[in-house]
Formats: C-alpha cells, sequence, structure tokens
C-alpha cells in the first residue's frame, strides 16, 4: 500500500530530474531530441503529480544559468522558445483539467502559515529526517528560528566565500531550484512529508555543494574528512531519532485502531442486517503535548487510519452492507485528539438513538485504547454519550 500510493510522487520526481538532464544535454550537444526528450518528460511530470507543474520554471532556471554569455543570449527571445513550450504545455494541462471539472486543491493559508511552511520546508529538507519532529527536537520556536538563520548563515558564506565563478553560479543555481521546487505545497497545500520528496533532491545537491567547497578549503589543514564525516553522523543520527519516533507513532495508532475494533467485534460477534453503527468520537488523529517553556507548546499527530476502519469491519463480519456514521459530541475536548464526524446536537443526537437496531461506540480520550459501547437508547448508552 505503501509503495503504490508514493509512486505518483516517485514518479514526477524521476521525470522532473530526466527533463532537466535532458535540458541539460541540450544546451551542451544542441541536438533536437534532448529537446523534445526535455518537453515530453515534463508534460509526464505534471500528469503524474500536479507539483510537476512547476517543472517549466525549473528549466527556465537551470537554463539561464546554463547559457553561456554572448550575442546569442542577448536577444529577447534567445533560446526561449523551449520554454515557451515548456509554459504553454502546462497551460493546456490546466485547461483540460478546468475542461473535465478537476478542481485543484488549494489551503486558504493566511500568508503567515505559508511562510513558515516555506521555512520548514526548506530545515526539513537540509536536516533530513527532522520533518515532523523538528520542532520536538530543538525545543522550541526561538531555538528552530536559531536553527535556520545558522542554516541561512551556512548557505550565505558558502555563496559568499567559498564559491568563485562557475562554482558560484552552479551554487546559486541550486538554491534558486531548491527554493522553486518547495513551491508547490507552499502556495497551495501545507507542510507534510510527502511533499519534501522533489525538493529534498535539490537540498541534497546543496548540501554536497556545501561539503565539496569545505573539502577544498580545509584539505590543507588535515581537516576535510573528520570534518564531513562529523557532518554525516550527524545526519544519520537525525535519522535514526526520526525512524525511532515514527516507529512509535505508528504502534500508538495501530494499538488504538485495533482496540476499536476488537470492542466492536467483542461486543458485536454477529452483525444482523439492518445494524447501524454509530462511532462517538472516534479519533481522526492523536495530539501528543510537549511543553518545552512557558508560552511555546508542541503537538505531534498520530493518524488513526480512519478511512480503513469502515472497511475492516465489512472483511471482518464479511458483509458489504455494514452502516458505519461517525459522529462528534465532544465540544470540550482537552486537545488531545481530533474526532472524526461533524458536531452533533442534542436533537440529532436524540434521533440517533431512538433509531432500531443502532450500537455507539464511544472513544474515550482519558485512555487512548479504551472505548465505551452500547445499544440504541438504553440507560448505559445515555450515561456514555453524556
Amino acid at each position: 500500500y505503501y509503495w503504490l500510493s508514493t509512486i505518483p510522487k516517485t514518479l514526477a520526481t524521476s521525470f522532473g530530474l530526466m527533463a532537466l538532464i535532458f535540458l541539460t544535454r541540450f544546451r551542451q550537444q544542441g541536438a533536437p531530441v534532448w529537446g523534445w526528450g526535455y518537453l515530453i518528460l515534463v508534460t509526464c511530470g505534471f500528469v503524474m503529480e500536479s507539483t510537476g507543474l512547476i517543472l517549466p520554471l525549473l528549466g527556465l532556471i537551470l537554463d539561464t544559468s546554463l547559457r553561456p554569455p554572448g550575442p546569442e543570449k542577448a536577444k529577447p527571445l534567445a533560446g526561449f522558445r523551449l520554454h515557451l513550450w515548456a509554459f504553454g504545455l502546462a497551460g493546456g494541462f490546466l485547461l483540460m483539467r478546468f475542461a473535465l471539472g478537476i478542481k485543484p486543491y488549494a489551503e486558504n493559508l493566511p500568508i503567515a502559515s505559508k511562510v513558515i511552511t516555506l521555512f520548514r520546508t526548506i530545515l526539513a529538507t537540509f536536516f533530513h529526517g527532522l520533518q515532523d519532529y523538528l520542532w520536538l527536537t530543538v525545543k522550541g520556536i526561538p531555538l528552530t528560528v536559531g536553527l535556520l538563520i545558522v542554516l541561512l548563515a551556512i548557505l550565505v558564506l558558502s555563496t559568499i566565500r567559498l564559491k568563485q565563478g562557475e562554482e558560484r553560479r552552479r551554487f546559486i543555481t541550486l538554491l534558486l531550484l531548491w527554493a522553486a521546487a518547495c513551491l508547490p505545497h507552499t502556495i497551495g497545500s501545507h507542510f507534510h512529508s510527502r511533499y519534501l520528496y522533489f525538493p529534498g533532491v535539490f537540498a541534497a545537491l546543496v548540501l554536497a555543494d556545501v561539503l565539496g567547497s569545505v573539502r577544498l578549503r580545509v584539505y590543507a589543514h588535515n581537516l576535510t574528512w573528520l570534518l564531513i564525516s562529523l557532518i554525516v553522523i550527524g545526519f544519520l543520527a537525525f535519522d535514526f531519532y526520526a525512524f525511532r519516533q515514527t516507529s512509535r507513532s505508528y504502534l500508538m495508532a495501530s494499538q488504538i485502531y485495533e482496540a476499536g475494533i476488537k470492542k466492536i467485534m467483542t461486543y458485536l460477534p454477529e452483525m444482523p442486517a439492518g445494524t447501524r453503527l454509530v462511532l462517538v468520537d472516534f479519533p481522526d488523529s492523536i495530539h501528543l503535548p510537549y511543553h518545552v517553556q512557558p508560552g511555546y507548546h508542541n503537538n505531534y499527530r498520530v493518524l488513526v487510519y480512519r478511512n480503513a476502519l469502515p472497511y475492516h469491519l465489512m472483511l471482518s463480519y464479511g458483509r458489504r452492507d455494514v452502516d458505519v456514521t461517525f459522529l462528534t459530541i465532544s465540544h470540550q475536548n482537552d486537545g488531545s485528539f481530533s474526532p472524526l464526524g461533524a458536531p452533533a446536537s442534542p436533537q440529532q443526537l436524540a434521533k440517533v438513538l431512538a433509531a432500531p437496531q443502532t450500537v455507539i461506540c464511544r472513544y474515550l480520550p482519558g485512555n487512548p485504547e479504551q472505548f465505551a459501547i452500547s445499544r440504541g437508547a438504553s440507560p448505559v448508552a445515555v450515561s456514555i454519550l453524556k
């Protein structure tokens, strides 16, 4: 399931990288086959994944750096025809989606949230492995900002002092490609690890260039391999830390999921036709409060596989007509979990309780592995929902 769900992003990233390689070969050799290959791969990139629409901009950035200075470059449209085709294909793809009624996915987040998403992406792709755990690792917003300042200082120093001539131009190009690859989800979505694949590639290239510059500068002092080894060990330590935290989160999510299924199956070994399951306050995600200092706190979400729950019940009972409804009545929860379903009013709740063959199961936030279950409008069910 994991592999199938990530194939589109893996292919989009691969098509994007191959497209940029083809563009480089086209400028180096001038053979039209490389230019046509670039256009085909760009098209494959944004057809496979909508974030691939950034590829024409990446190609323009790379091509501007690749083209040597000279009379040809001074012409207004010199070498720009290929990019007109690329942007035109992207525009045609958007028009086709509009004609088919496919609405773009975009979240109307405040500008401040978008800026934070951009900076989080830059940090998470450079310090690989932290991602969602970055805030917990550095223990608070002030240190996170400090870490960002350190990273920016490293990049600025690498640009000013460690790069000269062709090397400096290449490094700046990689920085621009990295920033542009961070734009799609920054503009239209939010921070999520699956959006880090493509910008993460350019972050790796930037890191490789930085390490190469360090090696050239400190080689005479015999500190090269010691310094680079310490940096690599630090990145591996971050990766193992994040892997451990992720494993704990998945374990917790699995325990919650299995406890809910087991509770329902124990109470209702057989499911007669017409039975309606009402799952109240079932967690969409669990928030783990992490108080770092007065005035600051962070939460990490543990998803509880909400989409699979009804289908698991269908398979367990061997029925395709399992009726599952999610309701939310926790209007005053402690912020430790996000319940599924729309909030239910007392009138709606009374109507649900009065329906025949209704089984109610409620998640109790006091203990993540506890569920209370009862039938219809029985006193036990009423007490559960109070």
